[in-house]
């Protein structure tokens, strides 16, 4: 529970890509889009990570770059705060100068526990995701899978799917 999650170590003892990779490939290779990404997915795994923040990091900006998404990253390891669930996430707003926040609707319970939000001036909002359907190919459509599931079963037309349920409450 102490641990950081930029902390976490891969154990390369236990051969984590190649066991990750079978998964996907017992589970993807037959559908639409999986060769068209396999390749440059085996080759992010197979790279040489200590920690898993790295991997998760090389995940998150290949998708980004394959969903055609422009976005600045940035890690709140990196920055000069401080701070626990909604004063962390308040900080995290200010250090980077957000004008707004939106959550998912999911952590409603825990942020309006003490709703900081109120006082920071920064305006917060809840995102009221409505999950697209789309083909998938075993059995009954199961949402919130994974941005891979979407991307080999859709390809290209991934990031209009994601666009498609999004929904935003005001508070």
């Amino acid at each position: 529970q102490s641990q950081k999650i930029f902390e976490v170590e891969i154990d390369a003892t236990q051969r984590f890509s190649d066991k990750h990779l079978k998964t996907i490939q017992n589970n993807y290779a037959k559908v639409p889009f999986f060769s068209e990404y396999w390749e440059e997915i085996s080759e992010l795994f197979h790279r040489d990570y200590h920690f898993l923040v790295d991997l998760n990091t090389t995940l998150i900006e290949w998708f980004r770059t394959k969903l055609d998404i422009e976005v600045e990253f940035v890690k709140s390891s990196s920055l000069k705060i401080e701070g626990k669930k909604v004063e962390l996430l308040i900080a995290i707003c200010q250090e980077v100068g957000a004008e707004s926040y939106l959550s998912p609707l999911g952590s409603k319970d825990y942020i309006e526990e003490n709703n900081l939000f109120r006082d920071s001036g920064i305006t917060h909002l809840y995102q009221n995701y409505s999950h697209p359907h789309y083909q998938q190919l075993y059995g009954n459509f199961i949402p919130y899978m994974s941005i891979l599931d979407l991307l080999f079963n859709e390809g290209d037309s991934s990031l209009k799917l994601i666009r498609s349920g999004a929904g935003i409450l005001n508070k």
